[in-house]
């Protein structure tokens, strides 16, 4: 919550990973990197694979660097807080149960 999540202002895919830590490193949080081998590990895929359904024209390269430039430019001006003019964390849109079937 200190964060924001995920920044929901990026492209679909690229460097959000790599924002999430930046902003908790300085805003000084504490977060455990866990070296399991058997739960934090990722799905293997191509970056072509990891775009397939996205909803962008973009390649995964150029999703990267724009989030990139957006990171930099939240951190740059102390926006390290991501999301904070929604009023709440997460995409509901498209989202299906079962029941919806």
């Amino acid at each position: 919550m200190t964060l924001g999540g995920y920044d929901e202002s990026f492209e679909p895919a690229g460097y959000e990973d790599k924002d999430l830590l930046l902003r908790a490193q300085l805003m000084q949080l504490f977060y455990y990197n866990l070296p399991d081998n058997v739960y934090c590990r990722a799905i293997p895929n191509s970056l072509k694979d990891t775009i397939v359904n996205s909803s962008s024209d973009l390649s995964w390269q150029e999703m990267d660097e724009r989030n990139y430039q957006i990171s930099l430019k939240n951190i740059t001006t102390g926006k390290l807080k991501a999301n904070t003019d929604k009023g709440r964390i997460g995409i509901i849109d498209n989202i299906y149960s079962f029941e919806d079937e």
